[in-house]
């Protein structure tokens, strides 16, 4: 396969440039580079963040990281209002800020932010925009194939391995045995961490392993790699909720958006005979409530500091 990263205008190509120079702030704004890039958000912020280092911590060439990107990017559903290349390149950017924080920089090697990147990318892969849920009560395909267990996050990361079975998309293809095995694993842990069935066990984990530390000047805050597996699969998982926590604007852009997707599985939900799962029922709900429902789920706010819309230094 050949390096075919989609061709800009010279006006264009000046414009994601200059959008891309604000990559490590909080409030990237991830929709301008979509419509500027061609909708191609995903690829040109993966090629951006993981076309240097990363690459030679990975040992491979640029353009199989580029048909890499291109790939899963296909892999995401244009139609769907949330779950696509947008959110997928939303969560990467948003991953790459807090790896970049200084905080952590002593307790992650190279390989390490190229593999939390490279989950960030696949993390919703293939995604269909319904849930687990509504996967289990149909018992569709995947839901059969996974046993009811967090049956997309399953899906989406064996999918993302299948794709990497092609040696011009593998991007972990020129790591040695156990690095591999470090990296497959990581990956796999990463995307899994992404289900909300297991958001309330993973933050009381985090908070008695990782935040006490944080919180203790004389504590190591990563220990092993036990640790910084737990952390890092924190900041997927925390990235991949985080458009509540973004400025106002763009807060509101991702509320319309996964609104509009739930409304799409309550409508079918309806027609199927099935009970309308919460927040679902456009005949109902109202969205200023479900914003705060969804906040209430997954935010313990007041405890965290609120991020600043500037670089890491």
């Amino acid at each position: 396969m050949q390096d075919v990263m989609p061709k800009l205008n010279s006006a264009a190509e000046v414009e994601l440039q200059n959008l891309l120079q604000s990559v490590s702030l909080w409030n990237f704004d991830v929709f301008r580079v979509h419509i500027v890039s061609g909708e191609n958000a995903l690829c040109y912020i993966g090629q951006h963040l993981l076309g240097g280092s990363p690459c030679q911590a990975l040992n491979i060439k640029r353009n199989v990281l580029v048909n890499f990107l291109l790939e899963i990017q296909r892999g995401y559903i244009s139609t769907n209002p949330y779950h696509n290349g947008i959110h997928a390149a939303d969560v990467m950017q948003t991953v790459h800020y807090f790896l970049i924080q200084p905080e952590l920089a002593p307790f992650l090697r190279p390989l390490d932010y190229a593999l939390s990147l490279i989950a960030a990318s696949v993390h919703d892969f293939m995604h269909d925009g319904f849930n687990n849920s509504f996967h289990i009560s149909t018992a569709s395909e995947i839901a059969l194939r996974y046993n009811d267990h967090a049956v997309l996050e399953n899906y989406h990361v064996a999918q993302s391995f299948l794709v990497m079975k092609n040696a011009d998309l593998n991007v972990l293809g020129q790591l040695a045995p156990d690095d591999f095995k470090y990296a497959r694993d990581m990956i796999i842990q990463m995307v899994l961490a992404t289900d909300m069935a297991k958001h309330f066990e993973d933050v009381a984990l985090f908070k008695t392993n990782i935040l006490s530390a944080a919180l203790d000047k004389n504590a190591v805050l990563v220990k092993d790699v036990g640790d910084k597996k737990l952390l890092l699969k924190m900041i997927l998982h925390t990235c991949d909720v985080s458009n509540p926590a973004k400025e106002r604007e763009t807060m509101l852009r991702w509320t319309d958006r996964v609104a509009k997707e739930f409304f799409i599985q309550g409508d079918m939900e309806k027609q199927l005979g099935l009970p309308v799962s919460p927040f679902m029922d456009r005949d109902t709900i109202v969205l200023k409530k479900m914003q705060v429902g969804r906040l209430q789920t997954t935010h313990d706010q007041g405890r965290y500091p609120r991020p600043g819309n500037s670089a890491a230094t």
